[in-house]
């Protein structure tokens, strides 16, 4: 493969999954590869193995940097790409000196917001009304981010059917990993940008927008790391110092959009 056709995600060339090249971004020539497989591996020595959610393992090698992905049942190379390659990836990151957050991202000026959130308070959604009002989606599930500067994940936003009827967006793809999802499909490519700050989500009474101290966000970002059993890490600690704002809003997907513009005014002002 030429530096010229490589395609990748999160910060590395991936090999192995040629029919979902359309959501991925252009490699950058120091994007390390990640080869994706599917059974066993066949290798002499296997450096980590997880089960996954919803049945499965995945084993790693560190060197040459390879997955190998036992599954259940058959998945394309779509599905393997998002969501199942999250976990191999942090791993991969993990060793490559990099922070993984369960969190999305979107783009605001010259750098990224990433948006977090304790299960079900709406990322998805939040990042489907961005994609609506037309301000790019950096990343959906996983937000990896090297030295301050996060790595674009698969142009996708998965939805759950409630959300992708109510906003109109979405085309169903089934039972992927552990729940049903409407997969909306992402146009254009993202470079690696910047961090510019937070968005952590909480439910309201009714939109708006607040503050969060900065011991807050030490505990809300631990709390939301990828991979949970690596203890302190100092880096964190750099990331907090980025601006961070908490937004508060009903759960209704009718405001959904709304909030997103109210969003994205509030923070061309920073």
């Amino acid at each position: 493969m030429s530096s010229s056709d490589r395609l990748g995600v999160y910060g590395f060339a991936l090999s192995g999954l040629p029919q979902a090249a359309r959501l991925m971004h252009r490699a950058d020539e120091n994007w390390p590869t990640l080869q994706v497989e599917r059974g066993d591996l066949g290798l002499a020595r296997v450096d980590v193995e997880l089960p996954l959610r919803g049945d499965g393992v995945l084993r790693m090698q560190r060197e040459p940097l390879r997955a190998g992905f036992a599954l259940p049942t058959p998945v394309d190379d779509a599905e393997l790409l998002h969501p199942y390659l999250v976990p191999a990836a942090a791993l991969a990151g993990r060793w490559h000196g990099r922070q993984a957050f369960h969190a999305g991202g979107f783009v605001v000026g010259d750098g990224v917001w990433a948006v977090v959130g304790e299960r079900e308070t709406g990322k998805s959604t939040l990042l489907a009304g961005l994609h609506a009002n037309g301000i790019p989606v950096v990343c959906d599930d996983m937000l990896m981010v090297s030295d301050g500067v996060v790595f674009p994940g698969p142009r996708a936003i998965d939805l759950r059917a409630e959300a992708a009827r109510e906003l109109g967006l979405g085309e169903p793809i089934g039972l992927v990993g552990a729940r049903e999802r409407w997969r909306l499909t992402l146009d254009g490519e993202i470079d690696a940008l910047p961090l510019r700050g937070w968005v952590f989500l909480e439910w309201g009474e009714r939109s708006q927008l607040g503050s969060l101290p900065p011991a807050e966000r030490v505990s809300r970002l631990l709390r939301q790391r990828t991979l949970q059993d690596q203890g302190g890490d100092p880096a964190v600690l750099d990331l907090v110092a980025k601006p961070a704002v908490v937004l508060r809003r009903p759960r209704r997907y009718g405001s959904v959009v709304e909030d997103a513009r109210l969003l994205v005014h509030a923070l061309v002002q920073q």
